[in-house]
């Protein structure tokens, strides 16, 4: 169990919430099958903006007002992240570079969208993953460092 805000997300909530915030990165607005998701995902997901209910009842996932670095549950965020690093241990800034990012709506660096402020949103959410003990960043200039702590695998 995992506690967010005033909601306590089961693994496979985490896992419903991770699936909704795919389809928002996909960039289609369409409406979603409510069955698919529990009344816990389906309430945090319009409380923080990822679902948006319109006058026909249903739910789309337009998350106009959703950031993902900011508004999902640590867990969540880690379970994106995690497939980027390759192994145990990532090193130089290949992670920067991976085109995963754009599930949580940043730029990947070197793709021709991103600037500076990509970077430093990708390095927050480094920070946010390192502060809840999922790894641990070391940065010398433009030399990184990144690897998985036990403890959170």
């Amino acid at each position: 169990m995992y506690r967010f805000s005033v909601y306590t997300f089961s693994d496979s909530e985490l896992a419903q919430i991770c699936a909704l915030v795919r389809e928002w990165s996909g960039g289609r607005i369409l409406p979603i099958d409510q069955r698919c998701f529990t009344k816990q995902v389906r309430a945090y997901g319009e409380r923080w903006g990822l679902l948006t209910r319109h006058a026909d009842r249903k739910l789309y996932c337009d998350g106009r007002h959703f950031t993902p670095a900011h508004d999902l549950p640590v867990a969540a965020l880690w379970s994106l992240v995690e497939p980027m690093l390759q192994g145990q241990r990532s090193i130089g800034r290949s992670l920067t570079l991976n085109a995963a990012w754009l599930t949580l709506g940043i730029w990947p660096q070197g793709h021709r969208f991103a600037t500076a402020q990509t970077l430093m949103e990708q390095v927050a959410v480094l920070d946010t993953l390192q502060n809840h003990g999922y790894l641990l960043v070391q940065r010398a200039g433009s030399v990184w460092e990144i690897t998985r702590w036990t403890a959170a695998a």
